[in-house]
This record gives C-alpha cells, sequence and structure tokens, in this order.
C-alpha cells in the first residue's frame, strides 16, 4: 500500500508515499512543511488509513491550523510530544505518524540518542508496514545530527526559499528518495499560509 500525494503537480515527480519508510521533510521555520505532511495525513485518512499526529505544539493550534486547509472531518489522533517509550503506543500497522517538528522534539539529544531514536522509527516503519513523516527546521537539529538523519531515512523532501530581484521564490528539492533515485531539480510552489501549489512552468534559478 501507499498513500496518493494529493498536490496537484506534484505527482509528477512523487505521485505517492510508500508505505515501511521514513521521510525527512526539511525546511525553514514556516508552517509549510506542517501544511505539507497534513495534507498527506488527510490522503491517507481518505483511504481509510489511521492517522497519528505527534506535535511540540498544543493540539489547538494544529486544530486551528488545520481548519484553514482541510475538511472539516479529517480527524487525526493529535498527540502532544513524543518519547520514543510510547512509539509503539502510537505506531499503528499500516497507519501514518506524523512528527511535527521532529528537529525541535530532538534537539536536545546528543548524537548516539538521536541516532537511537532514529533507527527505532525506521525499525517501527518496517515492522508495521507505516508510513512516518518527519518535519524538520533547518538550522535546529546539528550538523551531524542531520547528517545522521539523511543517511538513516528513506527520502528527504527540502522546501526552499531563495530572494530574486522579483522577490522571493519557493521550491521544493528532493535530493533522495525511496527508489534510490535523487530528483535533480527544483519543483517551484506558491504558498498562501494555506494550500502550496506547484508551478509546472519551466524555469531557471
Amino acid at each position: 500500500m501507499s498513500v496518493p500525494v494529493s498536490i496537484a503537480g506534484l505527482g509528477q515527480s512523487i505521485p505517492e508515499m510508500p508505505d515501511s519508510c521514513v521521510i525527512l521533510v526539511e525546511g525553514t521555520v514556516d508552517c509549510v512543511k506542517s501544511v505539507f505532511v497534513q495534507s498527506i495525513g488527510h490522503s491517507a485518512l481518505s483511504r481509510g488509513r489511521r492517522v497519528v499526529y505527534v506535535t511540540s505544539r498544543a493540539s489547538r493550534e494544529v486544530v486551528a491550523e488545520m481548519s484553514r486547509h482541510l475538511p472539516s472531518d479529517a480527524k487525526f489522533a493529535l498527540v502532544e510530544g513524543f518519547s520514543p517509550d510510547s512509539l509503539g503506543e502510537n505506531m499503528v500497522r499500516k497507519g501514518v505518524l506524523i512528527i511535527d517538528s521532529f528537529s525541535y522534539i530532538m534537539m536536545d539529544k546528543d548524537l548516539d540518542a538521536f541516532r537511537n531514536v532514529l533507527a527505532l522509527v525506521k525499525s517501527f516503519s518496517r515492522t508495521n508496514e507505516s508510513l512516518v513523516l518527519l518535519t524538520s527546521d533547518v538550522g535546529m537539529l546539528t550538523e551531524k545530527c542531520n547528517m545522521v538523519a539523511w543517511h538513516i531515512v528513506d527520502g528527504v523532501i527540502q522546501f526552499m526559499t531563495r530572494e530574486v530581484p522579483e522577490g522571493v521564490v519557493r521550491f521544493m528539492r528532493i535530493p533522495k528518495w525511496v527508489d534510490g533515485r535523487s530528483l535533480d531539480r527544483n519543483i517551484y510552489y506558491t504558498f498562501d499560509g494555506a494550500c502550496i501549489k506547484v508551478d509546472l512552468r519551466s524555469r531557471v534559478l
């Protein structure tokens, strides 16, 4: 099984999120990463999958955020905070586990502890045939922790911005994917705070 990517235009690059894998979603400190993983979660819900959303924020903030871009029937199982000991409770077979923000929750861990938790998350994803999505704010983890994360996870999606004379340009990069390939191109998008729209026009940055 897998979870279809419901963002129009992105399916040309990554049409689905496979089960039994861990995907790291990186970006600057804004809510686009959360909106992205929530949209994947809603896609899973619409197909009868259970979604557990572990948040580093108050649940009411997350619910208010979701109400701006998801249908009212998008009922995630919300969990405030995360500890490795609770992983078995939160992970369900063939479900979807979202940890947002993984980098904030793990920022005080030393390298060995960070590696062990991430390896445990990956093991649970395999054992339970589940999809795990982790969000990470650029600069919150140490360089070594970030390198370990890239090594262990199955895929990496980066949300990036760059200033150009015309203003700020937003684009995604997929430097590592579950099938072993790297998508060596920028995927441009716009974001209004609630909706991600992929721009399929050919551009050079």
